[in-house]
């Protein structure tokens, strides 16, 4: 992907029509993975979503794995339904490029680890792309061992430890690990900072999007 600016559309209906070549990339989630004590279901995108003809696609799985009544066993059934699903989502895309969206526990760290590296071993053309609690890159640090191309760290809804991250990324533009720098997620309805080192920006609108929004956001998105 070469945009620097990508939407993502979530499970709703969006009408991104309006966007130009060369404005931005779309993020749509196209399927839903829910990991429930020992099965895992796939619930493919319901709500209809429109774009020009041309417009750079990059597919997104939301994974659910935070049953409070049947919390996941992560076991092998489930493994082989959620690498199956990322190689069926990217066959469909002419980039083979799908981002994973999902919050890991530590305990289910080793579980996404592994299916990771199964999706590498039975597709190497397929590149991979993954959100990131913002988190993640700064003290826990599990991920510098994932093979994956690009990491998402999500500046917004980032709860108890959001004012110490921004205040961190508002003085150095950056996350403390290297490996979040390349791309960012921020919200349209939150704070932006100033500047930023990363070469792609992830949007996120919690309504749907429109001409007016987009052009609204754009003037706010830190250069």
């Amino acid at each position: 992907m070469n945009q620097r600016l990508v939407l993502w559309a979530w499970e709703r209906h969006e009408d991104l029509s309006f966007l130009g070549r060369g404005e931005a990339a779309i993020a749509p989630v196209v399927v839903t993975v829910t990991l429930a004590g020992t099965t895992a279901t796939t619930t493919w995108r319901r709500e209809r979503m429109q774009f020009a003809s041309g417009a750079e696609i990059l597919p997104v799985i939301h994974v659910e794995a935070f049953d409070r009544l049947r919390s996941p066993v992560l076991n092998t059934e489930q493994k082989i339904v959620l690498t199956d699903t990322i190689i069926e989502v990217a066959s469909r895309y002419p980039a083979r490029v799908v981002q994973l969206d999902f919050e890991a526990r530590p305990s289910q760290r080793a579980f996404y680890k592994a299916v990771l590296n199964d999706v590498r071993q039975r597709d190497t053309h397929i590149r991979l792309s993954l959100t990131a609690l913002a988190s993640w890159c700064v003290g826990d640090r599990w991920l510098q061992d994932l093979t994956v191309e690009e990491i998402v760290p999500m500046l917004f809804r980032m709860g108890r430890d959001g004012t110490r991250i921004r205040d961190g990324y508002q003085r150095t533009g950056s996350l403390p690990a290297k490996e979040c720098n390349d791309s960012v997620g921020l919200a349209t309805d939150e704070w932006m900072p100033t500047s930023v080192s990363a070469r792609r920006i992830y949007l996120f609108s919690p309504r749907p999007w429109t001409r007016e929004s987009f052009d609204a956001i754009s003037k706010r998105v830190p250069s």
